[in-house]
């Protein structure tokens, strides 16, 4: 049911519309339409009046003023949204946010490289300089590393380095929501050193961020000076385990050399000989002088059996001849003629002192090598070469306010219109 105050107004509007349809001449007298903007009332309902608006309480509205409740942006979203956040980016930026200063340091990890042959081309270049391959990763792992870290806490104060006065609160160690502890250390120095390895050219790059330029220059430089160390770790390590191996096989193959000569020895006392060739060559030496005296008794027996063929001499002669046979033959047995023999003795006589012969080799190739590995441990294998040495940067690399202060711009504004987007779907949809 309309209300009294909406029948009177609606009343009212009717006679203006009479007065000002009998005001107008007789060729003008026709409907003249107005353009309005509905304003929703609290039931759904809006009257309008001379640019007026009348919601069904009674209240009048002027028009212009009828927008500021149907929808617009209001300014405190704008504000909170935007306005604040990049007042609040502004001031921590150009008047909180401390400078950092990068010190970066170049280097390469080289190892020498020995030829290999008897030419002279092999002899010119036998040394030599050459890119390490895994030792640079090994550096560059070890850099970043929590065994480095514990000497640069204790030997260059690193603490105190990264908990400087001129730090923010956002960038101090350790912030307000972390703790100090080891784990927030080494997640603190992660970010504040970093190594990079160049799989191409091999040089790594060193990176160091302190709150003072001094700082970072000496901590890069503390961090050469480690690395240098464990390259030189590195090397003794090698030395150390070339020389031992190299001791080791000499052990070796000197108690191989002396189990050889043990069972030579063995062998000559259980079967009674020193030398087979020089005891062959002795029966060979009686067997030609008997062989000898041999072949004289046959003869002398034949000129006795021409001449005086009854002589008692010839039975002598025939006797001296059987003597002499017998005892070629037992010469000849000796030789060779059982499994007592020397022929027989030899065989294994000559495996015992081949036996002997290769570990002798072998001793003497070690000693050699021995020798030569101690040659090379007073040389350097592996070789830290600085290209870049630390620097100490004139200019702060961080923050990098002006670009930090555009990504505020584009995110709190993409923000801004993000809500505002949303509050009118919300109140198109309430509508």
């Amino acid at each position: 049911m309309p209300s009294a105050g909406s029948r009177a107004l609606r009343s009212d509007v009717v006679k203006d519309d009479q007065e000002n349809t009998t005001s107008l001449p007789p060729p003008l007298q026709e409907i003249v339409l107005r353009p309005v903007r509905p304003v929703a009332s609290a039931a759904g309902r809006s009257l309008v009046q001379d640019g007026q608006v009348s919601d069904t309480d009674g209240e009048i509205i002027p028009y212009e003023e009828a927008g500021t409740k149907t929808g617009s942006s209001p300014p405190l979203l704008f504000l909170l949204s935007f306005v604040l956040p990049m007042l609040a980016g502004f001031i921590y930026l150009f008047f909180v946010a401390s400078d950092q200063y990068v010190s970066e340091a170049r280097f390469i990890v080289r190892s020498v490289t020995t030829g290999t042959g008897d030419t002279a081309a092999a002899l010119l270049a036998s040394q030599g300089l050459a890119r390490a391959g895994d030792e640079a990763y090994i550096v560059g792992d070890y850099v970043t590393s929590r065994d480095l870290l514990a000497k640069l806490v204790q030997q260059n104060d690193l603490k105190t380095i990264i908990a400087r006065n001129e730090a923010d609160i956002f960038n101090r160690y350790p912030r307000f929501w972390e703790r100090d502890n080891n784990e927030e250390l080494f997640a603190y120095f992660k970010r504040m050193v970093s190594a990079e390895v160049d799989p191409v050219t091999g040089i790594s790059t060193v990176k160091v961020t302190a709150f003072r330029r001094e700082d970072a220059q000496a901590i890069a430089q503390a961090l050469l000076t480690n690395a240098e160390g464990l390259v030189n770790v590195l090397n003794r390590r090698a030395q150390e385990n070339e020389l031992s191996y190299a001791d080791s096989m000499v052990l070796q193959a000197g108690s191989k050399l002396q189990a050889a000569e043990t069972r030579l020895a063995d062998y000559r006392n259980s079967n009674g000989i020193v030398d087979p060739e020089t005891e062959t060559s002795a029966a060979m030496k009686t067997i030609t002088s008997l062989s000898t005296e041999l072949s004289k008794a046959q003869i002398n027996l034949s000129l006795q059996l021409a001449l005086t063929p009854n002589s008692p001499a010839v039975s002598k002669l025939r006797e001296s001849i059987r003597a002499l046979t017998g005892e070629i033959d037992n010469q000849k047995q000796l030789m060779a003629g059982g499994t007592t023999s020397i022929a027989a003795k030899m065989a294994k006589f000559e495996q015992f002192t081949l036996e002997r012969d290769i570990a002798a080799r072998a001793l003497a190739s070690a000693e050699a090598n021995r020798d030569r590995a101690r040659q090379d441990a007073q040389k350097q294998h592996l070789y830290l070469q600085r290209i870049v040495e630390p620097n100490a940067p004139d200019q702060a690399a961080f923050p990098q306010r002006f670009l930090l202060l555009g990504a505020c711009f584009l995110v709190f504004g993409a923000i801004f219109v993000s809500l505002r987007s949303l509050r009118k779907m919300i109140e198109e949809h309430a509508v």
